[in-house]
C-alpha cells in the first residue's frame, strides 16, 4: 500500500490507582486500507511479533502495560496498513513509537 510508513504517537491516560493505559494512534495513510496490522518489539529483541490489528477507519489501538512481564522495560511499536488485497506495507519504512514502562 503507498503510505507505507504509519505516524506512530503514544497518549496515556490513568486507568485507576497506579496503573496507565497507553493508546497508540496514527494518521490514515493515502489509498485503500483494509486495516492496521499492530507489532510490538521487547527490550530491543530481533523481531516485532503480531500484536493486534483493528480495522480501517479506525486508527488507534489499546495497550495496557499490565500485560507485559516484570523483566520488559520498553515496548517499540509499529503500525502497517494492509490494503484490500492483503498486501501489508513494508516494516522498514514504518516509523516506531515506544512506551517505557
Amino acid at each position: 500500500p503507498s503510505g507505507a510508513a504509519c505516524i506512530s504517537l503514544i497518549n496515556s491516560r490513568p486507568n485507576g490507582g497506579n496503573t496507565w493505559l497507553c493508546f497508540l494512534s496514527w494518521k490514515e495513510p493515502k489509498g485503500t486500507i483494509a486495516k492496521y496490522n499492530i507489532y510490538a518489539r521487547e527490550n530491543n529483541s530481533a523481531d516485532y511479533v503480531l500484536v493486534g490489528s483493528t480495522l480501517a477507519p479506525d486508527t488507534d489501538y489499546m495497550i495496557d502495560p499490565l500485560d507485559y512481564d516484570e523483566d520488559v522495560t520498553s515496548v517499540k511499536f509499529v503500525v502497517l496498513p494492509v490494503n484490500a488485497d492483503g498486501v501489508e506495507a513494508d516494516i522498514s519504512k514504518a516509523k516506531v513509537a515506544e512506551i517505557k514502562l
